[in-house]
This record gives C-alpha cells, sequence and structure tokens, in this order.
C-alpha cells in the first residue's frame, strides 16, 4: 500500500506519496510482478510466437510421439519436452530480462548539465571555458556530444535530447522503448523487448535452440511419415499433421538458421547488430583503427559473451520515492 506522508511546507495542504520507483519512471516499458520484470509496453508479436511454439507442440504430442513411444523409443517424447520447456524458458528469460536501460538523470542533474553546457559553449560550439567540467562539442547537425578515449580509441557520445543525458559508448536509444539501451543490438519484437547487454546471450541462446529444436521435431516428423509409409497400413490422412509441421519446422530453420549465423558472427567479432551496420569499428569507413573491446580472439569474445557474470540493472525499479499527490502519475 501507498503510504502518504505530510511535509513541512509553506502550503498546509501539500503532501507527497511514498511510491514504488516503477511507477513514475518514464519510457514505454511494461512492468510486471511489483516491478520484477520489464519489458516492451508491444508484445504482440511474444504472444504470436508462443502460440506458434504451443501449436507445433500441441501437434507433436498429440501426434508424433505416441508413435515414436511404441515403434522407436520413449525417450523421444521424454527429450521432446524437455527440449520445449527449455526453449519456453529461454523464450521468457530474453523477454522479461532488463536488456539494459539506463535511468534518466535527475532534475538537479539536468539542470546541472545545461548549466555546463551555457558555460562550456560559445556562438561556434566549440568549448572555451577551461573552468567548466565538461567540454561541448556540436558537429554538422548541430548535435552535441563529447569525446572519451578507451584504448586510445576515440569515440563520440552523443547527447539524447529525450533522456536529457549523455549516452555511454555502445549505447542507443531505442525509439519502441523510448529509453537508452546499454550495449543496443536491435528491438526484437519476436520476444517482445530491445535486446541488449543484460539479455543479448539469452537471446543467442534462444535463436541457437530454435534451430535444434526444429531439427530435432522435423526429424522425427520425417521419421514417422517414413515409418508409416514403409508399414504399408497407413493412409495420407495418417502423416498429413506430420507433414505440415515439417513443411514449417523447415521454413523456420531456414529463417532462424541464418539469424543464428550473423549473431555468432557478431559475437565472434565483438559487436553489436546496431555497430555492425553503422559500420562503427569499420576500417573501411575509419582508417587503422580497432575494435577496443575485442578480446583477442573469437573464443575469448565468445566466452566473455555467454559466461561473463552478468550486470546488476541499473534501474532501481523496487526502490522508493517520494512523489506529490498533485502531480500526475501517469509515466510517458
Amino acid at each position: 500500500m501507498s503510504e502518504v506522508i505530510n511535509t513541512t511546507s509553506t502550503r498546509p495542504e501539500a503532501t507527497t506519496v511514498r511510491v514504488r520507483r516503477w511507477k513514475v519512471m518514464q519510457g514505454n516499458h511494461c512492468f510486471c510482478c511489483d516491478g520484477r520484470i520489464v519489458c516492451a509496453r508491444n508484445f504482440t508479436g511474444l504472444v504470436f510466437v508462443v502460440i506458434l511454439i504451443l501449436g507445433i507442440g500441441a501437434m507433436y504430442f498429440a501426434v508424433d510421439c505416441p508413435y515414436l513411444a511404441i515403434k522407436v523409443s520413449p525417450a523421444i517424447p521424454a527429450f521432446g519436452g524437455l527440449f520445449y520447456v527449455f526453449l519456453l524458458c529461454i523464450l521468457f528469460k530474453t523477454s522479461c530480462t532488463d536488456p539494459g536501460f539506463l535511468p534518466r538523470p535527475t532534475t538537479d542533474e539536468i539542470k546541472f548539465i545545461a548549466q555546463q553546457r551555457d558555460k562550456s559553449t560559445n556562438q561556434t560550439g566549440e568549448g572555451t571555458n577551461s573552468d567548466n567540467l565538461f567540454k561541448f562539442s556540436t558537429d554538422s547537425d548541430n548535435a552535441l556530444y563529447q569525446r572519451i578515449e578507451i584504448k586510445g580509441r576515440q569515440f563520440k557520445i552523443k547527447f539524447c535530447d529525450t533522456c536529457q543525458m549523455f549516452r555511454p559508448p555502445r549505447t542507443s536509444h531505442c525509439a519502441q522503448c523510448n529509453s537508452c539501451v546499454d550495449e543496443f543490438d536491435h528491438h526484437c519484437p519476436v520476444v517482445g523487448n530491445c535486446v541488449g547487454k543484460r539479455n543479448h546471450r539469452y537471446f543467442f541462446i534462444f535463436l541457437i535452440w530454435v534451430v535444434f529444436m526444429c531439427t530435432y521435431v522435423f526429424a522425427c516428423n520425417v521419421t514417422v511419415i517414413v515409418l508409416r509409409i514403409t508399414d504399408g497400413k497407413s493412409s495420407v490422412n495418417d502423416y498429413v499433421v506430420s507433414f505440415l509441421e515439417a513443411i514449417i519446422c523447415l521454413a523456420a530453420i531456414l529463417c532462424t538458421g541464418g539469424f543464428s549465423c550473423y549473431h555468432c558472427f557478431l559475437m565472434g567479432t565483438a559487436k553489436t547488430t546496431n555497430e555492425h551496420h553503422k559500420g562503427t569499428f569499420s576500417t573501411d569507413k575509419f582508417k587503422n583503427d580497432f575494435n577496443p573491446y575485442h578480446k583477442g580472439s573469437c573464443v575469448k569474445n565468445f566466452a566473455h559473451a555467454l559466461c561473463a557474470s552478468q550486470t546488476p540493472s541499473l534501474l532501481d525499479r523496487r526502490g522508493y520515492v517520494l512523489v506529490s499527490i498533485n502531480e500526475t502519475k501517469t509515466r510517458r
């Protein structure tokens, strides 16, 4: 329950209410379980994928598994059930994990940045005040940015007008989520969430497991069809469902397989989809440049991406904040 606290003010009627931070956070986020789960608001694609997985699974376990358990081995439906459970778990893990949303600055921090910006920028856009804590510059598009150096590599970090802060390296603003995401890869409507620093490994495992699961089901479908045809006692109606499953699984393998290979390339080269499309570390675009996040080899890059300790969420979703009851509590 919200706790109402009377505060000392020149206006006796002024009061504040103590609420969870997720209730007043800005951005197009969807919070569930009292802020424990965060995902994008639009999860239509996720619902469609879940229905598709459950539908294929229902046909597989109702038609193929009973036949294969008798003709081949009861281990086939047992392993199939475990594989399906893991597939759904890794899907929801990807969808319900904070991908790396960055908290927006407070009002005082926004005012401080604005003051430093006014002190350090002149009419030409170059910083000239040596007493200032920050040096700001503007490019040809009049976009405010700063320059930092990581392992000798110069990075230009731009100011996000929506979040009112400078985006750290590898961070981009997601238009669908209306928030900046650390190590932003892309916004995936299939999982109903952004793919970023904290859930990229889960997304990659999900892709690989979809290929593996579809291959497993496809092999079972082909086995059922071959056994029923060679049996000589079955009609076409006995394996038409298996044939339909095989077509769907083959299509999923072709689509997801290519995407999985692409993300294998990205992980092996320590890049994100966003960085690859922009050519951030392209030697053709930036001569004698390099990727400071590369670990030295493809194996080390994979090991870091998949086995490194999980970074904590920067959103204090379940913390408390005092909000005036006269202010709107609707999040943008």
